[in-house]
């Protein structure tokens, strides 16, 4: 039971609207892509931009342009990819520190675990986007796809945007704490404070 109490007041508090919280996650992600994934690539060119409109429903944006398809005067097909910055980074990540710090661990295994599944998983985030990019650039004539091919595409970039932020955090926790909790017996999860005190003297000795 305290596992769940550390996860859902861990959880709580890091998904809560604090003060440029979300401005801040913004920014990172806005970074980290602009340094990956923006750039030109033969007649593919990606950058990265803040689309006006609501903010927190789609505040993240990648512009894709094939240049050999533009007019002189910069107008000519423009696809872009409009997503949600809690959605693709700021809660999977929150989910994964959630679920590895409320796991009753060493706490310099779960800052350890922490760091390789934050790693881990911003390497997805960034693979589940360059899928994204990749479907759209067929629309584009950057990428020579079937009709078949686009909607076999098309499937795997909506249930990458939709699932991956749910599954991967949960999977991560599984690999990396899952030998430790199984160890020490899964109802450890669910042990009372003296139970888990007891059992990490026990792991002590």
């Amino acid at each position: 039971m305290r596992f769940v109490l550390r996860f859902v007041v861990m959880f709580a508090l890091l998904a809560l609207p604090w003060p440029h919280w979300y401005d801040a996650w913004r920014a990172a992600l806005r970074t980290i892509v602009t340094h990956t994934l923006a750039g030109s690539s033969g007649s593919r060119e990606v950058s990265v931009t803040t689309p006006e409109g609501t903010p927190h429903v789609a505040d993240f944006r990648l512009e894709i342009i094939n240049r050999g398809l533009m007019n002189p005067d910069g107008s000519g097909p423009v696809r872009h990819l409009d997503l949600n910055v809690a959605q693709i980074e700021m809660r999977p990540i929150v989910l994964l520190f959630a679920l590895i710090f409320a796991t009753p661990l060493p706490w310099k295994r779960r800052v350890s675990f922490f760091a390789i599944g934050a790693v881990l998983l911003q390497i997805g985030i960034l693979a589940t986007l360059s899928i994204c990019i990749w479907r759209e650039s067929m629309e584009l004539l950057l990428v020579n796809a079937t009709s078949t091919e686009k909607a076999v595409a098309t499937a795997l970039q909506d249930g990458l945007t939709q699932y991956f932020g749910l599954a991967m955090p949960f999977v991560l926790w599984l690999l990396l704490c899952g030998r430790g909790v199984i160890s020490g017996g899964w109802q450890s999860l669910f042990a009372p404070a003296d139970a888990e005190a007891t059992h990490g003297k026990l792991k002590q000795a």
